[in-house]
């Protein structure tokens, strides 16, 4: 607990100011001053912060004292009589910190005069946002459930308590992370485990004895089998996990805790106004987002402003870049998980607003055994920045319009039993339109989204340790997309039915602390999801754009157009499984997994619409059988190694198995993962992360290159991929008020579209990404952080002539080698500054957050005259102020 002060002058002159004020020349002869008139009233200029008494403080007591003070010409306090007391601890405090005011002195008739005036100082408590968390629990016997005294209970850094007769413990003030928890004991085989702990909050640990009992008229024996509840999670080799309290102090993220997934290590900054998340250089929808195990189709809404999710009901965001286990698949990419905040009890809010949108949330826990949460937010950046600027601001930066809403409640059985239902519903809608007085010349791109997921969950934990978790859940993708290239238009709307279950066990099946194999943890699992579309789709063959395409921004697509309804129904019933094996103390951990994933695909159409030609549809099964393997090495207490394999696979999207614009008959493609690297704690709470890794996808569905496509043909399954590279991070905890953390990946992201064709810079190649981020808080709540950011230009493929297309009456440019040219480098310098004020119950927050605060002019695309002589620029965002403010209770 920080003890603040919060301040408030009184002020009376007295007498109403009149015979109160002396003139400094007045005699000792009783001579009568002249009165004068008061042109200015004393200011404080220079306040000085009290010693809270530390009896006072310990007995948790705030009091006001109010004291009369003689302030000279100068402004400064020659004397301090107390008039109303608060005990002589609080008195002598309160005089000690008012002699070294300073105030603008007051004037009389415009010159400055010595005055006397009451002032009130204020001691009061504030509690301020924890930095430490508690640790308790109780050990006890398995069998009798009896507890059990004596047993020392010690974290890593040295820290212990032993228990009482209760079988209980405490440890206060623990630093967040996780750290190692050593039982031991007269009669106890010594044994470790792991657990996490965050700032504010208290871990609770059962541990379970069971006693290897002797027989009767044998020795007694020592050595106990200790049977620990709840495993300690492992975590991905490529694993970073940023929390609530970091994320959304991060400059640049006004405040929302998932748009920190944009400053981690092997993320690609993404194209202005796209909000994708490019993680090691594949395509953005490779990699999966989950919110606590259910698939949602987007982290952020349209132009990357805000993710969807209420910062307030997040607890943390965690990024595996790849190499990830075998309770996840279906994707070629990363893996975002978002984790939702833990129950509170009471009534808990917050209501929030800036430049960009207004949000509030809601939490209120009943007893023991109700907890919800809900939160709500609604975008109205469309309307504020016509009413800012009259520019056509469209042209250049797609302007938004967003809702997002959350709920969740659960009812708890008993402690380690819940029952949970929740929904989460987003809504996005933008339009960029390019205005011209050539009507051929026009063009605008509109899109929307709205999507929905619907959950339940059971989690339960055994007195053994075991926990069991099945989540089914229910949703809807609602998707259109219209361009308009002067009078050609292309439309795409996609209306799709997701169903997913995700059923898991984890429980420790072995444990021999003094023994080779240390201990063996099983995790077994289902993950089934299914999904049907219906698909619509109009216009010119060459439209939307696909990775490889040659285009200049701006140009029109192909005139050829063609038009298709069709359904798509993909599912799959995967299982799961992993031995989590640990060996010498858990010095080595080796992590065998295997995922198991029959899938099935039906295309209602397996030739285009003609005439009245029924519809003939296209059925395929796969089979899969996914490895996953990872491997940890403890050097000691400072360094660790890491390495991991998986094979995955991902099926082909529902948009791509029209028989007019695409292939009924694509199949799943696939990828391996290579992921190496270390870690050391260089110093206590500072840490540096090293991770090579490389991927090689196959399989991708790429634009058929004949120039005449067999029928159905459009697209075909001859597409490779790889990246390959190297990143760093450099972590130092939040402590004492300060943290950060320097990334930087260096990398290579290539695509080849056919088995024959040589690799070449991908779409979303960025060799050098480098982001330093820090936060400080200075004093009495005031924060300021900053964030800096570098990386390599997108690759561009580069216009080396053009000739004139009679038939289109336009211009066509000549390209050179695809994706041989590259934009000008990315610089951006992002601040953030923010005051925090305690007013009661209820804490309101200020904060101004400013992106590109040195107007740096970044290059985000490169545009051409009609006729391709002539190319210019578009530069991304100028120096962007966002000011909010916060409140919550």
């Amino acid at each position: 607990m920080k003890h603040q002060f919060a301040r408030s002058v009184v002020v009376w002159v007295l007498a109403s100011l009149i015979g109160c004020l002396l003139p400094a020349s007045v005699g000792a002869q009783g001579a009568q001053p002249k009165k004068g008139v008061v042109t200015k009233v004393p200011v404080l200029v220079t306040f000085a912060e009290a010693e809270y008494p530390p009896e006072e403080r310990a007995a948790g007591r705030v009091a006001s004292v109010v004291m009369k003070l003689s302030i000279d010409e100068q402004g400064k306090v020659q004397a301090a009589e107390v008039t109303e007391s608060a005990g002589p601890a609080f008195d002598t405090a309160a005089k000690a910190a008012a002699l070294r005011f300073e105030f603008e002195p007051a004037e009389i008739d415009g010159r400055p005069a010595p005055v006397k005036i009451f002032y009130r100082y204020d001691f009061t408590l504030k509690e301020e946002a924890p930095v430490t968390a508690d640790f308790g629990g109780v050990v006890r016997d398995r069998v009798t459930k009896a507890a059990l005294g004596g047993v020392t209970v010690t974290l890593d850094g040295g820290e212990q308590s032993t228990t009482d007769e209760k079988g209980r413990f405490e440890i206060l003030r623990v630093l967040p992370g996780a750290h190692k928890v050593t039982l031991s004991g007269p009669r106890l085989t010594t044994i470790q485990t792991e657990e996490t702990f965050v700032a504010g909050k208290r871990v609770e640990a059962l541990y379970d004895v069971d006693p290897q009992r002797p027989e009767a008229g044998s020795e007694p024996v020592d050595d106990m089998e200790i049977v620990v509840v709840a495993p300690p999670l492992t975590k991905d080799v490529s694993s970073v996990e940023i929390g609530r309290d970091e994320g959304r102090r991060v400059p640049g993220t006004q405040g929302d805790v998932l748009k920190v997934i944009q400053n981690l290590p092997g993320v690609s900054r993404a194209a202005p106004g796209s909000g994708a998340v490019v993680v090691w250089g594949a395509a953005p929808e490779d990699t999966r987002v989950y919110v606590e195990g259910v698939r949602i189709p987007l982290l952020y809404h349209y132009g990357g402003v805000r993710s969807v999710i209420a910062s307030n009901l997040v607890q943390s965001v965690e990024l595996v870049a790849g190499g990830y286990g075998a309770a996840y698949g279906r994707g070629l990419g990363g893996l975002v998980a978002v984790h939702l905040a833990d129950w509170k009890e009471g009534v808990h809010g917050s209501v929030s607003m800036d430049f960009l949108d207004a949000s509030a949330t809601l939490q209120v826990g009943v007893g023991d055994t109700f907890r919800s949460a809900a939160g709500v937010r609604y975008g109205y950046l469309h309307r504020v920045v016509p009413v800012v600027t009259d520019r056509d601001v469209g042209e250049l930066f797609p302007i938004p319009q967003y809702f997002d809403a959350q709920a969740r409640a659960a009812v708890f059985t008993n402690p380690t039993t819940s029952f949970e239902v929740g929904g989460l519903v987003s809504r996005d809608r933008v339009e960029r339109a390019v205005s011209s007085t050539d009507p051929d010349a026009r063009r605008s791109d509109e899109r929307s989204v709205l999507w929905g997921r619907v959950y339940g969950r059971f989690k339960s934990r055994s007195d053994g340790g075991s926990e069991v978790s099945i989540t089914p859940w229910f949703g809807i993708d609602e998707t259109a997309q219209t361009q308009r290239y002067g009078a050609l238009a292309t439309e795409l709307t996609d209306h799709s039915t997701l169903f997913g279950l995700r059923a898991s066990y984890r429980g420790r099946v072995w444990s021999d602390p003094e023994g080779a194999m240390s201990g063996v943890v099983l995790s077994v699992g289902l993950d089934g999801e299914a999904r049907k579309a219906s698909l619509a789709r109009y216009g010119s063959i060459g439209a939307p754009r696909r990775e490889g395409d040659q285009t200049v921004f701006g140009q029109g697509p192909s005139d050829q157009v063609s038009g298709d309804r069709w359904d798509a129904w993909t599912g799959s019933p995967a299982i799961h499984g992993e031995a989590e094996l640990s060996f010498f103390a858990d010095t080595l951990q080796l992590i065998p997994g295997l995922r198991v994933e029959p899938s099935f695909l039906f295309a209602s159409r397996s030739t285009p619409v003609e005439g009245d030609t029924p519809s003939i549809g296209v059925f395929q099964q796969e089979l899969f059988l996914e490895p996953r393997f990872a491997a940890k090495l403890a050097l000691g207490e400072r360094l660790r190694l890491r390495a991991a394999y998986g094979l995955y696979h991902q099926p082909p999207a529902p948009e791509d198995l029209s028989a007019s614009f695409g292939n009924p008959r694509l199949e799943s493609s696939s990828a391996h993962h290579v992921v190496g690297g270390l870690d050391v704690t260089l110093l206590k709470g500072l840490s540096a992360d090293v991770v090579g890794f490389y991927t090689h996808s196959s399989d991708l569905a790429t634009r058929n290159p004949a120039p005449s496509p067999k029928l159905t043909e459009a697209l075909v399954q001859r597409g490779e991929g790889r990246a390959y590279g190297v990143q760093l991070l450099i972590r130092k905890e939040l402590a004492d008020g300060f943290f950060g953390w320097v990334s930087y990946c260096l990398s290579r992201s290539e695509r080849a579209n056919d088995g024959y064709s040589r690799f070449r810079p991908s779409d979303f190649d960025q060799t050098h990404v480098l982001t330093a981020v820090a936060s400080y808080e200075i004093w009495g709540g005031i924060e300021v952080g900053a964030r800096f950011r570098f990386a390599t230009g997108f690759p561009r493929t580069p216009v080396t002539g053009a000739y004139y297309d009679a038939k289109s009456d336009a211009y066509q440019p000549v390209f050179g080698t695809i994706n041989s040219d590259r934009l000008p480098y990315f610089l951006q310098l992002d601040a953030r500054l923010s005051k925090r004020f305690d007013l009661g119950k209820l804490e309101l927050e200020v904060y101004v957050d400013v992106q590109n605060v040195t107007n740096h002019e970044n290059v985000e695309e490169i545009v051409y005259t009609p006729d391709y002589s002539k190319s210019g620029a578009i530069f991304g965002v100028p120096v962007l102020p966002v000011a909010g403010v916060s409140s919550s209770w």
